[in-house]
C-alpha cells in the first residue's frame, strides 16, 4: 500500500485510541515545559515549548515563500520539538554535545513512533519530518530552522521590552543564522523596533 492510499489516522480500535490519548498527554507536557534558555536567564513566566512551536507554525502559515510547500512548513514547525516531551529542552549551555542531543532526540522520536504511534502512518510521518528538519534535508527544513531562530528573537525582544532585561546574547548568536530575504526583512524591522525601545 502506498502512502497515498494508506489510512491517515488511527485504526478504530480501543488499543489505538489509548495510544493516541497517551501521545496527546505526552504532547501536553510541551505546554508545561518552559523553554530552558529563558529560565536560565531569569525570565518571569517564560514561554513553554508549545508556545514557541505554535508561533513558529503561524509564522510558516503566514509567510511561506512561493517556492516552498506551506503544509510541510507548518508540519515541520509543529513537529520539530515534540521529542522534548521526553528529553526536555536541551540548550547549548547544558554541557551536552550537539551529537549527543541529536542522539537523545532521535531515540525520543523512535519511541514516539514505535510505542505511541505504531498503529498508523502518522508515527512514521512524525519521525520522518523530525529527521528531515534535524538533518536539514529540504529547503522547507532550512526555512523552518531560520524561523526557529527568528521566533526566538521576537520572543527575546518581547522579554526585553516587557521585563527590562538585556538579551543581546540571543541577538548576537542567532541573527547571522537568518538568510531568507523575507525573514531578513522581519529581522531588520525587529532590530529597528528594538533600537527604539
Amino acid at each position: 500500500m502506498n502512502s497515498a492510499t494508506e489510512p491517515r489516522g488511527f485504526p478504530e480500535d480501543e488499543t489505538s485510541s489509548n495510544n493516541l490519548l497517551e501521545f496527546l498527554l505526552l504532547c501536553g507536557k510541551l505546554k508545561e515545559t518552559k523553554r530552558k534558555g529563558w529560565v536560565d536567564h531569569g525570565i518571569l513566566c517564560p514561554e513553554s515549548i508549545s508556545d514557541h512551536m505554535y508561533r513558529m507554525a503561524m509564522f510558516c502559515f503566514c509567510l511561506c515563500p512561493n517556492h516552498l510547500n506551506r503544509d510541510k512548513l507548518v508540519k515541520l514547525a509543529l513537529v520539530h520539538d515534540v521529542g522534548e516531551s521526553l528529553v526536555g529542552d536541551i540548550t547549548p549551555h547544558d554541557g551536552i554535545s550537539p551529537e549527543e542531543k541529536n542522539k537523545l532526540e532521535a531515540e525520543a522520536f523512535r519511541r514516539i513512533r514505535d510505542e505511541y504511534l505504531s498503529s498508523c502512518v502518522v508515527g512514521r510521518e512524525l519521525y520522518d519530518l523530525w529527521s528531515e528538519y534535524e538533518n536539514n534535508l529540504s529547503a522547507e527544513a532550512e526555512f523552518v530552522k531560520e524561523v526557529d531562530k527568528l521566533e526566538m528573537l521576537i520572543q527575546a525582544f518581547e522579554y526585553e521590552r516587557d521585563q527590562h532585561v538585556d538579551l543581546s546574547d540571543f541577538f548576537k548568536s542567532s541573527s547571522n543564522c537568518i538568510h531568507d530575504r523575507k525573514l531578513l526583512e522581519v529581522l531588520n524591522l525587529l532590530q529597528t523596533k528594538r533600537g527604539k525601545s
